[in-house]
Order: C-alpha cells, then sequence, then structure tokens
C-alpha cells in the first residue's frame, strides 16, 4: 500500500465514522452493537494510519498538512464587481428610523478611522430613512404651498380692492398696499406669486385627468369651491370614472395627441421620463366659436396624486411591465 492509494484514501474518508458490531444476546433479549468513532480533535485525524513501510506504520501528519477546512459557502457579496462585507441592520419596533440611521452613519465613520488602507465602511447600499427624509421634504414643500393665498382680487371704490380668499372664503375690502404687504410674509418664506386670469366657469367643475406615462389612464370630476360666495357650501366629492368616459374624449385627444407630446419637447424630456401615474388638472374655458368646451390648466401633479379611479390601475401597471422589460433588454444588448 503507499500513499495515495485507494486503501489510502479509504481509510482517511472513513476517519471518525461510526461502524456496526454484531449483536449480543443477554437474559433473551437483543442488543445492537455500534462502535461510536466520531470526533473532533485534528490529532486523531493526523495519528490515522495510511499505510505501512517496512512493516512501520505511516501516519497521516507524515504525509500530509492536516488542518480545518474552511466553512462551506452559502452565499457572496459585492460591491462594484469586488468582494465585500455586507452588513444589514433590522430597527426595533418604535424606534426612530432616522435618528438610528445617523447614528450608525457616525459610527461608522469612527469605525472608518481604524481600518486598514482600501477597505472603506460607509458604501451605504439601502438608507431607509432616505425615504422618509424626502417624504418629509415633500410634505413641508406642501404644505408652504398650501400655506400661499389663493386669492381674487377685484378693484373696490378708489384705490381699495375687493379680497376673496380661497383659505378662507371670505371677502375683505382693503387697500392695494396693505394687500401686498401682507403677502411679503410669503414671499419671505420662498413663495411667488403667480397670476392668473380669472376662469369665470370656475364653479362649473374641475377635470382631472389621471395619465400614465403618455397615456391617459382615468378622470375624476368635481366642484371647486374654494373662491366660491361662502353661501355656496362645501364641494361634493370628486368623481372618478376610466379613460373611455365620453364626457372627456375631446380632452383626452387633445391631451395625448397635442399637449403632452409639446410638453415633452419643451421640458427636453422623454416619454418614459414621465411618472407611471401623474395627474393635470383643468379649469373650463370659454366656449369656442363652435360651442365646444376649452380648458385651462390648473396643475399639474407628480407626487400627490392617489386615489386614482379603479380603471387606471391596468393601465399602471401595463406602464410599469413595460418599462422594465425595456429596462432588462438594454441591459441584455449591454453584456451582450
Amino acid at each position: 500500500m503507499r500513499p495515495g492509494s485507494p486503501s489510502s484514501w479509504r481509510r482517511c474518508s472513513t476517519f471518525g465514522t461510526n461502524t456496526g458490531g454484531g449483536f449480543v444476546d443477554q437474559h433473551g433479549r437483543e442488543y445492537l452493537i455500534r462502535n461510536v468513532g466520531l470526533t473532533k480533535r485534528l490529532d486523531d485525524l493526523r495519528n490515522t494510519v495510511v499505510t505501512y513501510r517496512a512493516g512501520q506504520p505511516v501516519l497521516l501528519r507524515q504525509v500530509a498538512e492536516v488542518a480545518f477546512a474552511p466553512a462551506v459557502k452559502r452565499g457572496d457579496a459585492g460591491y462594484n464587481g469586488r468582494s465585500a462585507v455586507i452588513v444589514s441592520i433590522q430597527k426595533q419596533p418604535g424606534a426612530d428610523t432616522v435618528d438610528l440611521t445617523r447614528r450608525i452613519e457616525a459610527t461608522l465613520a469612527s469605525i472608518q478611522k481604524t481600518l486598514p488602507a482600501g477597505v472603506k465602511a460607509d458604501n451605504i447600499q439601502f438608507r431607509q430613512a432616505t425615504f422618509i427624509e424626502t417624504s418629509i421634504g415633500n410634505i413641508r414643500q406642501v404644505l408652504l404651498e398650501a400655506a400661499a393665498v389663493v386669492a381674487v382680487v377685484e378693484r373696490a371704490a378708489g384705490s381699495d380692492v375687493l379680497v376673496q380668499e380661497a383659505r378662507e372664503r371670505s371677502l375683505r375690502t382693503m387697500s392695494l398696499d396693505a394687500f401686498l404687504a401682507e403677502r411679503v410674509a410669503d414671499f419671505a418664506a420662498g413663495g411667488t406669486l403667480v397670476d392668473q386670469p380669472f376662469q369665470a366657469r370656475h364653479l362649473e367643475g374641475m377635470i382631472r385627468c389621471y395619465v400614465s406615462g403618455t397615456r391617459v389612464a382615468g378622470f375624476g370630476a368635481q366642484y371647486v369651491t374654494a373662491l366660491a360666495p361662502p353661501e355656496h357650501g362645501r364641494a361634493p366629492p370628486r368623481l372618478y370614472s376610466g379613460p373611455d368616459d365620453e364626457r372627456f374624449q375631446r380632452l383626452r385627444r387633445q391631451l395625448e395627441a397635442d399637449w403632452i407630446p409639446r410638453m415633452t419637447d419643451l421640458l427636453g424630456l422623454a416619454p418614459d421620463d414621465l411618472p407611471v401615474v401623474w395627474d393635470a388638472d383643468f379649469l373650463l374655458g370659454a366656449k369656442d366659436a363652435a360651442g365646444e368646451d376649452t380648458y385651462v390648466l390648473c396643475e399639474i401633479n407628480a407626487s400627490s396624486v392617489y386615489s386614482i379611479p379603479d380603471e387606471a390601475h391596468d393601465a399602471l401597471a401595463a406602464t410599469t411591465l413595460r418599462r422594465l422589460a425595456d429596462a432588462r433588454a438594454r441591459w441584455t444588448a449591454r453584456r451582450a
């Protein structure tokens, strides 16, 4: 027998295994015998006899280095194509995500000072606090914009103006200088002045067009009473409908065929740069020579769109699926 022979490897492979030892009868009962050879000591394996030379045993440690092998790899991690260690931190229920994130980042910065050259501990791959901070920032911006005064200003007697504010639906007569002085605070907070022509048909309602990419996905019709006389009462809830609502097909055609393409060209956007869901609100303008309604853009929303019509979900899913398929095709082409 020689080292490396099948007999040698068989002895090594059977090291530390349990074997059967038959059975014995005792007092009318049969007992099985098992030889327990399991061991975790490397010295036991090192001293295993693998062969004999000149009548002398050859031990495994005399012909090989015996050591614990690495554990079986169950996964791997990388960053920018290089090996890395990824640490995932789960917060306890009730913990402040933003505060905890900042404390972890501060700890990582202190750890960085003790690491060897070329090792970085500040490559953050997913930061939940960013979503929260962005949402809070959006809310602050919305509150700031909502705090701005929407008002109809008309000339009254002399140098006075009649002001009707949407926020309180109140009517006040005041000097133009006094009105402008009140707006100073709005400008100091970063506000701007939007001078929009008054739409005489504003009490007839507003139409919200829900859009997925470049295609209309549904409508919402509502009455706007913000600038109505106080006695007009509160506005009823918005009523939703699908993209095929006959009342709004003229508006849909204008939006899809003309206004959206012109908007993307003006802003330098590709069609797929538009959100999966966004909306455009329109007030009714003066009727044209043919007696048809015209529409005046009121505002566009891309971050405060929901609720949406039930019929719109299929369009949103289709847009998302198509964009994912296109992205996968581009990725595959780059790898080819």
